[in-house]
């Protein structure tokens, strides 16, 4: 979960060239898969085009140009979904009220796994 945080903070941050506002919040939340943690990366930068949102987690896709590899928010998704959470990104291109704002969900309990003949049992994915 590491990597997945530092991929969607290192995004805010080339964001914002010339400087802005990175906000991080926490709170506990309820998603599809029973109680958790919500956590918001939010950004004033220039914001995302409508058109590119729908691309964001394609593996390769990038608006950042030579700057970036595009694999950050792929590799971000196939972490928290693995975890048995989700990740949502909606973005502003409107001057004055521009920014990005990523929220993404990871459930308190871990994914049971069942395997024959044995009790279930807890996995952790990292």
């Amino acid at each position: 979960m590491l990597q997945a945080f530092s991929n969607i903070i290192a995004n805010a941050i080339d964001a914002l060239p010339h400087g802005g506002r990175i906000v991080v919040s926490a709170t506990q939340a309820s998603g599809p898969s029973g109680d958790g943690i919500e956590i918001m990366v939010q950004d004033s930068g220039a914001g995302i085009a409508q058109e590119n949102l729908g691309n964001v987690f394609d593996a390769f896709f990038t608006t950042k140009g030579n700057l970036g590899t595009g694999i950050g928010l792929w590799v971000t998704r196939q972490l928290v979904e693995k975890r048995g959470g989700s990740i949502v990104i909606s973005s502003n291109t409107v001057p004055k009220d521009s920014g990005t704002t990523v929220k993404i969900f990871i459930p308190f309990a871990l994914p049971v796994v069942h395997t024959e003949n044995s009790e279930p049992r807890v996995r952790l994915t990292i």
